[in-house]
This record gives C-alpha cells, structure tokens and sequence, in this order.
C-alpha cells in the first residue's frame, strides 16, 4: 500500500498516484521533494523504506506548492511519505 520513495529523481506526472508523481534529488545537503498533486500534500521522512506514514515524521503540512526541502538530510538515506490532503493513497 505504501511505496517509499527513494532519492532518485523520476518523471512527474499529472495526479498523485504513484512514485511517477513525485522527484527528489539532492543539492549539497539538502533533499528537495517535487511533486504534482491537485490538492496540498503532507510530506513526511522515515528511516525505512516501509515505514507508515504514523512511524514517519511529518516535516510538512498541507503543502500547496508542489516542493519541499528538507535543508540539512546528512548522509543517510530518507525516504519520504507523500498523502495528498483528503486523500488515503501514499507514496
């Protein structure tokens, strides 16, 4: 039910239903998220790639933008949990 996206960068799409939606690539640092999504997306990090999204760390409410970055990520990997607003699918 949850895919956990890795810090790869992939083609996005027009709806928020798979890891196809959604790009991450790193910049120094940071981790920046993109994504396209007809309404706001929470964002959230975890540790595992099958993390819940209740075992994630939401770092991002209801965001309308389509971009989140997450400034200091270090070096180990993230994965990220992406719920659109009102909506039940992650990815």
């Amino acid at each position: 039910m949850i895919a956990a996206l890795l810090a790869f960068p992939s083609t996005p799409t027009w709806a928020l239903d798979d890891a196809d939606d959604a790009a991450v690539t790193r910049q120094g640092r940071a981790l920046a998220v993109s994504w396209i999504a007809k309404n706001p997306v929470d964002v959230s990090v975890a540790g595992e790639p099958d993390a819940t999204p209740k075992a994630a760390k939401l770092v991002a409410y209801a965001t309308g933008n389509g971009r989140f970055t997450l400034s200091d990520a270090g070096s180990a990997r993230r994965y990220f949990v992406l719920r659109e607003v009102g909506q039940k699918t992650v990815i």
